[in-house]
């Protein structure tokens, strides 16, 4: 329904192409775009021919992560928590953001801004039957907004605790306010 790539794998290779590109090659997130949709391997369901459906394919695939990446790699949390949340961004807008992203819990080395940038890559990564220009839009203008308000942070040294507010679900302009800035 929303992917018209062929397949999971066409689509997956596509996401992390244009991760490379916005995150580098090699990078974090590159490695978490490869893996994003691993839960479709676990949680696929066939209707019939072209039909199928992968009811909470983030979920099961943080849960199967440990068949990828040994649950020793130093990432492997960070990992896990990117693909369980991948697609919440996907639904935030018209949304108390507040509440959903204070409701993602981000763990220490995961931000709201790289997980919006992942949602980005698999709009930008994907062909889709819907158009999602208004999405896409969404997700650019809250990326940008909240890079803005950390390089601000960054002027004063505070980039961590303005990202750490951002992370909890402040505005930009709160964020900001919170430490004077």
């Amino acid at each position: 329904m929303y992917h018209l790539e062929g397949n999971a794998y066409e689509h997956t290779m596509m996401v992390a192409d244009y991760a490379a590109h916005l995150f580098g090659v090699n990078s974090f997130m590159h490695l978490v775009a490869l893996l994003h949709d691993i839960g479709k391997i676990y949680s696929s369901i066939c209707h019939g021919q072209d039909d199928w459906t992968y009811p909470n394919h983030a979920k099961v695939g943080a849960e199967n992560l440990v068949k990828f990446i040994p649950q020793s790699h130093p990432d492997f949390s960070k990992i896990s928590w990117y693909i369980a949340n991948h697609i919440k961004p996907l639904f935030w807008r018209g949304k108390d953001l507040r509440t959903e992203i204070s409701n993602l819990n981000v763990p220490e080395g995961c931000n709201i801004i790289d997980l919006a940038q992942l949602a980005i890559c698999d709009i930008e990564g994907s062909h889709s039957v819907v158009p999602q220009t208004e999405l896409l839009e969404f997700l650019q203008d809250f990326v940008s907004s909240r890079m803005i308000a950390v390089y601000e942070a960054s002027k004063y040294g505070l980039e961590h605790e303005v990202l750490c507010s951002l992370n909890s679900g402040d505005s930009p302009a709160e964020a900001l306010r919170e430490w004077d800035i």
